[in-house]
């Protein structure tokens, strides 16, 4: 595993989405972040080419979850124990979707400069490794 830092951090005005996801996804599947498309460009259209990356790179989404079962992240295995998990950021202009890495359901990895993690958990995506 590669711990990676964002390239791109969201700007107050909202012009600039952060690359946090992409972090998340190159720290976890262990390639350069550039290798990851730019999801946070692709607005309200970016499931279908995250699902059809995570084919390609032998992943499988196994679905989001929800901030009501964040005990579950303690008993899933995801990618050798970690969890891209989203939420509300400590930064006033990021009010939701900030990513962060999990490890065996605790607070791992904050891809952002500051390392400050979540204020409040939205949910969180479990991703596997395809086994064929």
């Amino acid at each position: 595993m590669r711990l990676t830092k964002q390239t791109k951090l969201s700007t107050p005005d909202g012009s600039i989405r952060g690359n946090c996801f992409r972090a998340c996804l190159s720290s976890i599947m262990d390639l350069d972040i550039e290798d990851i498309p730019y999801f946070e460009d692709m607005g309200q259209e970016w499931h279908e080419p995250f699902f059809n990356f995570l084919r390609e790179k032998n992943y499988e989404f196994e679905g989001t979850g929800q901030k009501k079962n964040i005990e579950k992240l303690k008993r899933y295995e995801g990618i050798d124990g970690c969890v891209i998990v989203f939420g509300k950021s400590p930064r006033e202009y990021v009010k939701s979707g900030h990513a962060v890495v999990y490890k065996n359901g605790e607070f791992f990895f904050d891809p952002h400069p500051s390392n400050e993690g979540l204020i409040e958990v939205e949910g969180y995506y479990m991703i596997i490794k395809r086994i064929d």
